[in-house]
């Protein structure tokens, strides 16, 4: 029994390394928020100031 969770420790430690870690796919997908959010934010400016 004790062996079972040591395993499964350890593999739950594994996990929140790579959890912890910032990967490029974040990077580029918070960049890509951030150009949305910016894109809506002109297109209603944009609206705004055709009427």
């Amino acid at each position: 029994m004790d062996a079972k969770l040591q395993g499964l420790r350890s593999e739950l430690m594994d996990l929140r390394k790579q959890m912890d870690k910032i990967s490029i796919r974040d990077i580029i997908g918070g960049i890509g928020y951030i150009v949305g959010v910016w894109g809506i934010i002109m297109f209603i400016k944009r609206k705004k100031n055709a009427s």
